[in-house]
């Protein structure tokens, strides 16, 4: 990503020149992208399985090249606003100070491949995808379906630019049932260092749900929108059949006791 913030002055405003241009192309690239990659809801949710789509970054294409950072697309997403993009880690240097860029030695994911997302542009941006559930609705009504929604979260040096990664679920008239969110981590999160953190939440998915909507946000605080984030994931799970028969004595003591208390 370019951070202007540590160049001369004569050299920051070739940069901003060439940073808009750039900004402008990916922006473009990245709107033809949402036209010809978004689609309806996709369907069927897979349990235990990670359910977000291109969540590592990894499916992106190479678009152009400015300052020594090559830009991807989002496949798999859908382009809500502003200009995310991937960039690879390794053009990032090798550093490991507290003012390094992202790259393959910074502080995150043990597992990073050879791409992350970051929010692009000088505007925040958001990235969304949706994903029908109408297959497991027996589950979910019946209360049954738990899941863990995580992802690494980070930024650059001391600035606030920061992701937040999150899931809404929606009924069959679309009436929104439900957010849980990861993140942001903030500069004093990261103890102002560009790094990643791990952050993570669980819960169920509520009765009534037949789709939901993954959406990863971007905010920038100043200049370039440098919020970040890799390996995205969102697995759902129903107890195994052993598990909810050792419950079944432990509910129905409970139900017992509530018709005792009545």
């Amino acid at each position: 990503m370019l951070i202007l913030d540590h160049l001369p002055t004569s050299q920051r405003k070739t940069s901003k020149l060439e940073s808009s241009m750039l900004m402008l192309r990916v922006s473009c690239a990245a709107l033809l992208g949402a036209v010809l990659l978004a689609s309806p809801a996709r369907a069927d949710l897979s349990f235990g399985s990670n359910a977000v789509v291109n969540g590592d970054a990894e499916s992106g294409t190479y678009v152009s090249t400015s300052s020594g950072f090559q830009i991807f697309t989002t496949p798999g997403w859908t382009v809500a606003s502003g200009s995310p993009v991937a960039e690879r880690y390794v053009d990032g240097g090798t550093g490991t100070t507290a003012s390094s860029n992202l790259n393959p030695n910074t502080p995150g994911p043990s597992n990073r491949g050879a791409l992350y997302f970051v929010g692009g542009g000088t505007t925040n941006s958001a990235l969304t995808q949706t994903l029908s559930v109408l297959n497991v609705t027996t589950a979910i009504n019946a209360g049954q379906v738990n899941f863990t929604l995580s992802g690494w979260l980070g930024g650059y040096y001391s600035q606030n630019d920061s992701d937040t990664f999150s899931v809404t679920f929606y009924d069959v008239s679309n009436n929104l049932l439900g957010t849980t969110t990861i993140g942001p981590v903030l500069a004093a999160d990261r103890s102002n260092a560009t790094s990643m953190l791990f952050e993570s939440a669980t819960g169920y998915i509520p009765v009534g749900a037949t789709s939901m909507t993954f959406t990863l946000t971007a905010t920038v605080y100043a200049g370039f929108n440098n919020g970040a984030a890799d390996n995205l994931s969102f697995v759902a799970n129903v107890p195994e059949p052993s598990t909810l028969m050792l419950l079944s004595p432990a509910l129905a003591g409970l139900i017992g006791m509530r018709r005792r208390r009545n």
